[in-house]
């Protein structure tokens, strides 16, 4: 008899749901897992061998069943499985070593579902300064989350990220850049001279997150005057303008948000040319 979806298991359904890009509305619960799929937290060990897969796997399946581990990640986020924080971390150091951006799109998000719970070992994992710069920078960015998910965790995941960015660490400028986006993100204003002294050491890519004058006015906060002011570059352009109309705040925080992107994806297109081989 030939199996159907209601003859398969949970799990092994999901191997057939195929390539991941086509159900970017998880972190918004479409598709709902764990309803769909009959999922409940005695799948939560599987679901994690699954997911590790994505970084243990020898010789990649040439069809859409290499996508599983994905699949099993969102669905772990769903069930809010803090099980699950601590080996999705240990994956990081070796997916940022061959350049994989799925963990970069999408860690955060499965953090941010889990929630609360997940905080002290990311917490962790952000504060050793030898796991990779952008495998901390997905346990940043996955605080952040937590902290926009869950309210009552916002004051201390600011505090985190800022206590971070204190430590002025040199040599990890997209990570200090990014801190602050997050800090932004999170209008954390309390952080404001963390962030000022930060830049003032030289240790943010403003290039990612704008420099201390955007991010001054975007936060709405006075300054300490710790920072050179730099004269910007009068090309007779005029007054700076957004889509003709004049940069207001909003969109600061537009191009703050481009400029991370197009941080990740600098960092990312080694990783493209690899997971293109993959599919």
């Amino acid at each position: 008899m030939p199996e159907t979806p209601d003859s398969l298991s949970a799990i092994e359904r999901l191997y057939r749901i195929g390539d991941p890009r086509n159900t970017w509305q998880w972190r918004e619960g479409d598709p709902d897992y764990v309803a769909e799929f009959g999922l409940c937290p005695a799948h939560i060990p599987a679901l994690i061998e699954i997911a590790r897969q994505w970084a243990d796997r020898g010789e990649w399946p040439k069809d859409d069943t290499l996508y599983a581990p994905v699949h099993a990640w969102r669905a772990l986020g769903q069930l809010g499985a803090v099980e699950a924080v601590e080996p999705l971390l240990a994956m990081q150091n070796s997916l940022d070593e061959v350049g994989d951006d799925w963990y970069l799109e999408e860690f955060h998000d499965v953090f941010g579902l889990i929630g609360p719970a997940a905080v002290p070992a990311m917490a962790a994992y952000l504060t050793d300064g030898s796991n990779s710069e952008f495998g901390r920078v997905s346990s940043a960015n996955g605080l952040c989350e937590i902290g926009k998910r869950h309210p009552e965790t916002h004051q201390q995941v600011v505090e985190l990220l800022a206590t971070q960015l204190a430590r002025r660490e040199p040599d990890v400028y997209s990570l200090n850049g990014l801190l602050v986006g997050y800090l932004v993100d999170l209008k954390a204003v309390e952080s404001a001279e963390v962030i000022e002294r930060a830049f003032a050491a030289g240790v943010v890519d403003e290039t990612i997150c704008g420099d201390w004058p955007e991010i001054r006015q975007e936060l709405a906060v006075s300054e300490l005057g710790l920072v050179p002011e730099r004269p910007k570059p009068d090309r007779g352009l005029g007054p700076l303008r957004f889509f003709d109309q004049p940069l207001s705040t909003g969109h600061l925080k537009q191009n703050l948000q481009r400029k991370k992107d197009k941080a990740k994806r600098k960092q990312q297109q080694k990783a493209r040319k690899r997971n293109r081989k993959r599919r």
